[in-house]
């Protein structure tokens, strides 16, 4: 492998961990101003989403703003055209990213898989999900999350290794760094897929708008269903049986299909063809 092609993963590797070391900086800052007071555990459940959210603006605050000293647009840098999207286009690429996540929770619960193992899936998303303050919860995993996640492994990440690296190439390393980042094995492999897909989505249509928009499709299927099993009535009533879970994921499935069919009629197939 020559020079460039090994600069192009150590300038990956370097957007990286920006991305892992301030949330974690400021966590740590958070866990010391508080010592003594309560425990690490009380901390990451009490502020955890706090300084997670905090993070995620600094991280991409810090990009901005090297990109304004070396007099560069850090929009053309990350591929952000948010002008190019539409909002019905939006829109459909938000469903699609919906339709999907409705189908592969479905499939993941109502597939037999080994207790250990959905048993830790379970044990990781609730306290994704379930933390105290419901309000940074959704700006974290509807919002920031998406849109800071699209930004440095889609559009600067993966567009930077295209420069010395063939698509599938720059979108497969992306994805991988992108993946191990998830705590649980289901969740590295399924956001080893998403991934894929809105590597190539930002690809073929040069704007990471468009993987934003999936992105926040696909995490947006969380919130309702985080609101149903806050409430055990409801949920027995909404998601009591496997049934009702597949019929749900069949739904979605049929959304994004439908919205894939929308898209090739409006002329965005060319990025469906991966």
């Amino acid at each position: 492998m020559d020079r460039g092609k090994w600069k192009a993963i150590w300038d990956s590797l370097k957007l990286y961990c920006l991305y892992l070391f301030i949330p974690a900086l400021l966590l740590l800052i958070g866990m010391t101003l508080r010592r003594g007071q309560i425990t690490v555990d009380e901390f990451m459940d009490q502020s955890g989403d706090f300084y997670t959210v905090l993070g995620f603006g600094a991280a991409i605050a810090i990009l901005v703003r090297r990109a304004k000293k070396r007099g560069a647009s850090f929009c053309e840098e990350a591929m952000l055209y948010p002008r190019e999207l539409t909002p019905s286009l939006g829109a459909e690429l938000a469903v699609l990213g919906f339709g999907l996540s409705m189908a592969l929770s479905s499939a993941l619960t109502v597939i037999p898989l080994p207790g250990n193992l959905i048993g830790s899936y379970g044990e990781v998303s609730g306290k994704l999900f379930y933390g105290p303050d419901q309000i940074l919860v959704f700006l974290s995993v509807l919002i920031l999350a998406p849109v800071a996640e699209e930004i440095i492994f889609r559009g600067l990440m993966m567009f930077r290794l295209q420069r010395e690296f063939n698509e599938k190439q720059s979108v497969l390393i992306s994805a991988f760094l992108f993946a191990i980042l998830h705590k649980n094995i289901l969740w590295i492999l399924y956001a080893f897929a998403m991934a894929w897909l809105l590597g190539y989505t930002a690809s073929r249509m040069e704007n990471v708008c468009g993987s934003i928009a999936i992105h926040m499709g696909f995490n947006m299927a969380s919130i309702p269903l985080m609101w149903v099993n806050r409430t055990p009535a409801l949920a027995e009533i909404v998601i009591g049986s496997k049934l009702q879970i597949a019929l749900y994921g069949c739904i979605g499935g049929l959304l994004a299909a439908v919205m894939v069919r929308r898209l090739r009629k409006r002329g965005e197939e060319k990025w469906l063809k991966i």
